[in-house]
Parts: structure tokens; sequence; C-alpha cells
């Protein structure tokens, strides 16, 4: 998986903190996590057979404190992702609803719009 913090990568680092977690789990258990058909189950296998050849901490002590904290991370960055996307949605709805907002929405959306004399509007 190319981002760590990526939906698909949060859910197995949730359910499966360690690579000796993962690499235990039934190709069944991490396929359930998935969204839609990604990661593949070749995927899922390269993932256990990767997690299975990492070195990893040993000390169970070390183990639990690593899980916690990444738990706790995990929840903090899905927290602030919601936070993040109700910010958007407010700020949207504001700016819709004033004047200002209005002209530069409108501005936005001119810019993004091919000139005219484009051939898109070109008339035939």
């Amino acid at each position: 998986m190319r981002d760590p913090n990526a939906p698909m990568a949060l859910a197995i680092r949730a359910q499966f903190p360690t690579p000796h977690a993962i690499a235990t789990a039934s190709l069944t258990a991490l396929a359930a996590l998935r969204t839609k058909n990604r990661p593949s189950n070749a995927q899922l296998a390269e993932l256990q057979h990767l997690a299975s050849q990492s070195i990893g901490t040993k000390d169970v002590v070390r183990q639990r404190s690593l899980v916690l904290e990444q738990s706790q991370l995990i929840k903090e960055l899905r927290l602030l992702q919601e936070h993040m996307q109700q910010l958007d949605t407010e700020v949207y709805k504001i700016v819709e609803q004033s004047r200002e907002g209005k002209s530069s929405l409108q501005w936005a959306w001119d810019q993004r719009r091919p000139p005219r004399s484009s051939p898109r509007w070109a008339t035939s």
C-alpha cells in the first residue's frame, strides 16, 4: 500500500496492528476489510508475506504500548478527517450564501471554463 494513512490501510492497521497479527490473520479476515476488490487477494497475500518477514519488536510490553499508541493515532486522524469534512461543508455553505462568496464562486467557475474562442465553444 502506497499510503499508510489511506482508509484501507487504516482499516487493516486498526484490526491487525502488528506485523505478527497480519502474518497470522486468515486471508478471509483481511479480505473482509477491503473495499470493492482492492487490495486483491494476491496483494493481501504479499502483505502477509512481508509481515512474516518483518523483524518487529519482540518485547511484549513494547508491543502493547505501540498498539495502544497506534490505535490512538488512528482515532485522532479519523476525527481530524471528520472535522475537516464538516468545516469544508460549512465554509462552502457560508461562502455560497454571501454576496462576496457568490462572486468568488462565479469567478472560480469562469476561470475553469475555456474561453469562447476555443474549439469547444466554436459553432459549426
